[in-house]
């Protein structure tokens, strides 16, 4: 006796909108927050491009380091270290945030009603809203770039100026994956 696998049901519209949210909130913060208003929501980055042009514009800044104050050596080595740590954290951000997104519209869609898809919609709609993030992430950049200034205050205003910029980016990332992380565990909780 032959049995036929039955086809999974067409996604509906709480699917879809789902599907939707959760690419926006990941492709928004984690890997990719400073270009998803200004590309098309179709545009896939691969994660290693991703990491390579957020590296490439990044070492913007140690160069112009380089151009004005040539004799601040340790902040072009720590400006060099976060060229590094920027291509390396968007890339393995991108590839999370793909990840993500497969594994809730591959598995996770197909599994539950129209009604739970919805009320996750709207969780995850409701605690991670841009202007919040936004906000919240430029408080703790702020506050992080006040302790790193007082940690080198032996340096020129001028190279804090310069290489605080570089910086200030990377601190803002960061805050803004970091609170936009938790959204799966909103998004179970829902």
């Amino acid at each position: 006796m032959k049995t036929q696998a039955v086809p999974p049901p067409a996604p509906g519209v709480g699917h879809q909108r789902l599907a939707e949210t959760v690419r926006s909130t990941l492709g928004s913060f984690l890997g990719t927050g400073f270009t998803s208003h200004v590309t098309p929501p179709k545009t896939e980055l691969r994660p290693i491009t991703a990491g390579l042009l957020a590296s490439g514009l990044y070492a913007l800044v140690p160069m112009l380091q380089m151009l004005c104050m040539p004799s601040s050596r340790e902040l072009i080595l720590l400006s060099w270290w976060g060229v590094i740590y920027f291509g390396l954290v968007v890339t393995l951000t991108r590839s999370t945030s793909l990840a993500v997104v497969e594994i809730v519209e591959v598995l996770v869609l197909p599994n539950i009603s129209e009604e739970f898809a919805e009320s996750v919609r709207e969780n995850i709609t409701k605690n991670f809203i841009r202007r919040q993030i936004f906000m919240k992430s430029l408080g703790a950049a702020s506050v992080a770039m006040l302790i790193s200034c007082l940690l080198l205050r032996g340096s020129h205003w001028v190279q804090l100026c310069i290489w605080g910029v570089g910086f200030f980016i990377l601190y803002f990332t960061a805050s803004q994956a970091t609170l936009t992380a938790p959204f799966i565990d909103a998004s179970v909780k829902a």
